[in-house]
């Protein structure tokens, strides 16, 4: 398709994929159950009014047997809001990535990745909301062209291995990386709750 713009989409049994060859895909709740959800434009992913992001739930087992997966690939902008899989979440977008709901990897699995990839990245937004990122195992933020940013009251991301830390890997390749609004003062990165530092 060119073009989607939907309010919902479901999977009761089984994979969900939506894929455009030119235009966005904006649609504000995407939810499969047994099965991943996979958003691939050739433009940019958002909710219906392209205003927030995408509300992504995948849950149980999916067909190729292992546990459910989302995967959000977006060749402008990344756009997603509340995100919930019970294994991996791997966002990337080409131009930048967004991220304006929490997100939780490994609801069902003690070894879940995360990954948010984009040109830049912004996490949270303007109107000072705060968000959480979290996985059961590594946890990887990269801007690969541009800053990192954080909006809101601080932004929480964290990363544990069965319950002991797990790799946090904050990267901004050529831009800057600002934690709250010009400051580096706001956010938390936590391993565990025993291993949590301020910056």
């Amino acid at each position: 398709s060119s073009l989607v713009r939907l309010d919902s989409a479901r999977s009761l049994n089984g994979n969900l994929t939506i894929k455009t060859t030119s235009g966005s895909i904006n649609i504000d709740s995407v939810n499969a159950t047994n099965g991943d959800v996979s958003l691939i434009s050739a433009n940019s992913t958002g909710n219906k009014a392209n205003t927030s992001g995408i509300n992504i739930i995948a849950t149980g087992t999916a067909p190729d047997g292992g546990l459910a997966d989302v995967a959000v690939m977006a060749a402008q902008t990344a756009n997603i809001g509340t995100v919930t899989a019970d294994r991996n979440i791997v966002v990337t977008g080409t131009g930048s990535a967004l991220v304006t709901g929490n997100v939780t990897a490994g609801t069902a699995d003690a070894n879940a990745l995360l990954n948010v990839t984009g040109g830049n990245v912004t996490l949270g937004s303007a109107a000072n909301t705060a968000v959480s990122l979290s996985s059961t195992a590594a946890q990887t933020i990269t801007a690969t062209t541009g800053n990192l940013i954080a909006f809101g009251n601080g932004v929480t991301l964290s990363s544990s291995v069965d319950g002991a830390p797990g790799n946090l890997n904050i990267v901004a390749n050529a831009g800057n990386i600002d934690l709250k609004n010009g400051t580096l003062n706001a956010g938390t990165l936590a391993g565990v709750p025993t291993r949590t530092a301020d910056v």
